[in-house]
């Protein structure tokens, strides 16, 4: 197994896909739990607006943003995307383009995608979080003339601690076992810049028909994932302990 170097080559694609979802959303779902923690006559709807896209799978986020992302086939037709032509409607054209044919892009884009389908669910654990904080503790930064911005570092963040590492070992996981939103967008590609080792994986036991090799990933791919995660939860532990220190 360890000879296909097909199998190499997803290795770093997986893990950048991985950094990339989980840094994109924690910063996402940390600042939506901020917006929806505050009070207004609109919270109900936007926390309402911002959890439905979980309700939708992953495959049919796929098949959507195909066409979101479509690129501009004929301009005069308006033979496009909405994306694109949003673009084309306000004038700048010149952005316009294949958004998943863009090797430069596409990794981005797909996991913009995904942070879109899911973050609602990371928002959910940090503003859970975030309402048993203490008021005390911002009344406490306020005597000492911090503003809400130095409040948000100060306090909210130090007190989600506990929140960050449940999010963190979350999407550690879910992105590790990405699949379908991926096949139905890039189908892997362009080139590879895509292909993720499930994409492999099921490529191998499917349609190669080697399902003793597909198994064999699968079996290396979670251990893996038991590993990078229990090192993940021993360092966010750690730090932890230190923010409570």
């Amino acid at each position: 197994m360890f000879r296909t170097r097909d199998i190499f080559s997803t290795i770093p694609v997986t893990l950048y896909y991985a950094l990339l979802n989980t840094i994109f959303m924690n910063v996402a779902g940390f600042l939506l739990a901020l917006a929806l923690n505050r009070k207004s006559r609109f919270t109900s709807t936007m926390r309402v607006s911002f959890f439905l896209p979980m309700l939708i799978a992953g495959i049919i986020v796929g098949f959507v943003f195909i066409e979101i992302y479509s690129p501009v086939l004929d301009a005069q037709e308006g033979n496009m995307g909405t994306l694109n032509a949003f673009l084309y409607l306000f004038g700048m054209d010149g952005l316009a383009q294949n958004w998943l044919g863009n090797p430069a892009l596409t990794m981005v884009v797909v996991v913009l995608t995904g942070v879109w389908n899911s973050v609602g669910y990371t928002a959910l654990i940090y503003l859970a979080n975030m309402q048993i904080i203490p008021k005390e503790l911002y009344e406490s930064a306020e005597i000492d003339g911090a503003g809400y911005w130095r409040k948000t570092f100060t306090v909210t963040w130090r007190m989600v601690a506990p929140a960050f590492s449940i999010n963190m070992t979350l999407l550690l996981i879910n992105s590790l076992k990405q699949y379908d939103m991926i096949a139905i967008l890039t189908q892997g590609g362009p080139g590879t810049t895509t292909r993720v080792i499930n994409i492999a994986i099921l490529d191998y036991s499917v349609s190669s028909y080697k399902v003793g090799l597909g198994c064999a990933m699968g079996v290396v791919v979670t251990l893996f994932v038991f590993a990078l995660v229990g090192t993940t939860n021993t360092m966010l532990r750690r730090r932890e302990r230190e923010t409570n220190d």
